[in-house]
């Protein structure tokens, strides 16, 4: 069968939904598709570095495409850069030939739009598989108003988008619910959540960690928020905590990842002079093992209102790991679902700092046998979320009649 992806970022980018469509797009070849992928040819945060406009690797085909990019330091920039990137796409999909199956994912915006267009021109079966839900993340995050006539036209986009899709894939129940509402009731739509990245993770013991010793953390309890700096994310509320604890020597407060709030951590941390809180930039794959584990305490965030809008990816690599972790986010999330199931993790809602600083401290007092608990649980929790059996469940949505 020929296969066509469509995403914004691939293999070599370090984005979630590089190594997603990655994962998917091998698993395909692996079974003996003939898989392309459109994609491209910049980076997701940076437009550099610039990858090759044709590639092979591992069997599939990349295709990527080369449009001006204006920054996205300001929220113009990113308007621009996306719809260059769409127009990019857009020329490049309507030069392609007929495919016998074909994917689109949620980046850039309006590209399940562009590929369901082009898929039905073809005459073939369109697979969305949505990785966030738009206009309601844009009017979530304040960028458009709800009643707005970009808001409108954007809504209606989605819904053509939906109505031209063979199948429907939602990351989890909450945004299925929210999908289900805009789509038509016929429509199939499949939970398949996003995997945690099992090939690549292992949990190291601190003294075994380069990563504790390359930062100067080997003496320090580390409460680690490692992922997109996105404003889905809010950290204010672990900010505020790192100033409550900012007396207690013996605690840093690592941030990993890249994003537009990267700056926000940096000016608090500058504004109230705090020497608790490290920043990193994000990782590649192949090293995640080592960032991870050298947690003694990792921290998930969804901002209030976006459940069921974008999905907390994070929370797969810290249940493989195995480290305990704090939930901060709404009462009610796919997150609180798992935590609930598998009687794993504390929670406390956006603006509890002092809630967040008492249970920093009680992880401290965690004796060896409960940490022992915590990682048997927590590795428990991640098998159903395994690499090997979502990707083959994807792949097989995307493979049948």
């Amino acid at each position: 069968m020929q296969i066509l992806l469509v995403n914004q970022t691939f293999h070599p980018d370090t984005s979630a939904t590089s190594y997603y469509c990655t994962d998917v797009a091998s698993k395909l070849a692996q079974n003996g598709h003939k898989v392309t992928v459109l994609t491209a040819a910049r980076g997701y945060s940076s437009p550099y570095p610039r990858f090759p406009a044709k590639e092979l690797y591992g069997g599939i085909t990349i295709r990527r495409v080369w449009p001006i990019t204006f920054g996205r330091e300001s929220r113009l920039g990113r308007l621009l850069d996306a719809c260059c990137l769409n127009l990019a796409f857009a020329f490049r999909l309507f030069c392609l030939p007929r495919f016998d199956r074909v994917v689109a994912l949620t980046s850039p915006p309006l590209i399940g739009w562009l590929t369901s267009l082009w898929a039905a021109i073809q005459k073939v079966k369109f697979i969305y598989w949505i990785m966030d839900v738009n206009p309601d993340e844009a009017v979530q995050a304040g960028w458009i108003k709800k009643d707005s006539l970009i808001s409108y036209a954007l809504e209606n986009t989605l819904k053509i988008t939906l109505s031209r899709s063979h199948r429907i894939v939602c990351l989890d129940s909450f945004m299925k619910d929210r999908i289900a509402r805009k789509a038509p009731r016929e429509a199939h739509i499949d939970i398949v959540p996003a995997w945690s990245l099992d090939n690549d993770l292992q949990t190291l013991p601190h003294a075994a960690n380069a990563f504790r010793t390359r930062h100067d953390l080997q003496d320090f309890f580390v409460v680690m928020y490692a992922g997109n700096h996105s404003i889905c994310h809010p950290l204010d509320t672990l900010l505020e905590a790192a100033w409550l604890l900012r007396d207690a020597r013996q605690i840093k407060f690592v941030f990993v990842g890249n994003g537009n709030r990267v700056s926000d951590v940096t000016q608090y941390k500058d504004k109230k002079n705090l020497s608790n809180i490290v920043q990193i930039p994000h990782h590649p794959r192949d090293k995640m093992k080592y960032c991870l584990s050298s947690a003694d305490l990792h921290v998930a965030v969804m901002g209030d209102g976006y459940a069921g809008i974008v999905h907390p990816c994070k929370i797969y690599g810290i249940l493989a790991i195995g480290r305990p972790f704090v939930y901060i986010g709404p009462e009610e999330s796919h997150v609180t679902q798992i935590m609930r199931d598998h009687k794993v993790g504390y929670e406390v809602r956006h603006g509890q700092a002092k809630e967040l600083a008492k249970i920093i401290k009680a992880a401290m007092r965690l004796g060896e046998s409960e940490k022992e608990s915590i990682m048997r649980s927590e590795k428990a929790a991640a098998q159903r979320f395994s690499q090997q059996i979502l990707c083959s469940q994807l792949a097989d949505i995307i493979t049948s009649e």
